[in-house]
């Protein structure tokens, strides 16, 4: 065993001094090669002097390191250091900045337009000249409502001795103003005060031409002479039906604003009296307002012919005759409730 390691140290040892060898001779080479490329050197060298100190400085030569030799050797083998990536890493994108949102723009509130609401009386109340008497004093109706259905209060047929209700019809207008909200929103309420201005001007029951207007109205059964408080009165019926201005603006009124349903107030007989075509009508008044019932024709004092309710009634509309009591009084809560019943009823039933 020493035999064959002998060999094999000796030859580590050789090759040991080959490699000290060759360090001396790479040193001898570089001061050689340095002398040659100084001129100034050379010729100091030649001529015996020391050499002039070199413009380049000598070359210090490394000192050569020599590994210790482990024993026995190993040979590692060299790993060559992996070449760089060539490929660049592309950088990251700079992340861009957040878009800025501008904020909305404040917008000043604006008021909400709603629907306006309905009313039951959309109209103002107006007053309106219908016609005008002999003497020319002007007849007048209040209008209240504006509905399709049209419903007439006519006041003072018979002049001063019933100026109740003329009163009536009056107090009428200034309750309806204040309270529109009563008169359904389909109907239209006419109220005529007086039919009779002259006769109330005069404090009498007939017009200026002394005709009673109460029985100028063209019905089956007018004539000239008429039934009145104090009996048979001749020419009181007028000289044909519609002859006097007042009957013939209150006809053409009916007729022309197509009155549905109509009360006459007069006095002192405190009661309802109807027409044939008109009973449930005028039942549903005396019902609302409590003044007794009268059926057609009957229960009156005389006959009455030629009047406006019963003129009416023949024409299809509903009409009635409606007596206060006569005492001084407009009996407002009870026609009020006949007003109003007046107004429901031709709701209902047209």
């Amino acid at each position: 065993m020493q035999r064959r390691a002998a060999p094999i140290w000796i030859a580590v040892s050789l090759l040991i001094l080959a490699g000290c060898a060759a360090n001396l001779a790479s040193g001898q080479t570089a001061a050689t090669t340095i002398a040659a490329s100084s001129p100034a050197l050379q010729t100091a060298t030649t001529a015996g002097q020391a050499p002039a100190t070199p413009l380049i400085p000598p070359t210090k030569l490394p000192t050569p390191t020599i590994a210790p030799v482990q024993w026995p050797p190993t040979v590692t083998p060299t790993e060559r250091p992996l070449p760089p990536p060539t490929s660049t890493a592309s950088p990251l994108p700079t992340p861009s900045a957040a878009p800025t949102v501008s904020p909305a723009p404040t917008l000043a509130p604006t008021a909400t337009q709603r629907p306006s609401p309905t009313v039951a009386v959309a109209a103002s109340p107006r007053t309106t000249t219908i016609g005008q008497s002999v003497q020319g004093r002007p007849i007048t109706a209040t209008t209240i409502g504006n509905g399709p259905l049209a419903v007439a209060f006519v006041g003072d047929t018979h002049g001063g001795p019933e100026r109740e209700t003329d009163l009536l019809v009056q107090m009428a207008i200034t309750y309806y103003r204040e309270h529109p909200a009563e008169i359904p929103s389909a109907v239209t309420a006419y109220f005529i005060p007086t039919l009779n201005p002259d006769g109330l001007a005069a404090g009498t029951r007939f017009n200026a031409d002394a005709v009673d207007l109460n029985r100028n109205w063209q019905t089956r059964d007018w004539d000239t002479n008429a039934g009145e408080p104090n009996g048979l009165d001749k020419g009181a019926g007028g000289p044909r039906p519609f002859s006097e201005p007042e009957s013939r603006a209150m006809r053409d009124f009916l007729v022309t604003h197509h009155v549905a349903a109509s009360i006459f107030y007069h006095l002192p007989w405190g009661g309802v009296y109807s027409e044939p075509n008109s009973v449930p009508f005028a039942q549903a008044v005396a019902q609302a307002s409590g003044y007794p019932f009268h059926l057609p024709g009957k229960d009156t004092p005389y006959a009455m012919t030629g009047t406006a309710h019963r003129w009416a009634d023949e024409h299809g509309q509903l009409s009635l005759l409606l007596e206060l009591h006569g005492s001084a009084s407009i009996e407002w809560d009870t026609n009020h409730s006949g007003m109003n019943a007046t107004m429901r009823y031709v709701v209902i039933h047209h």
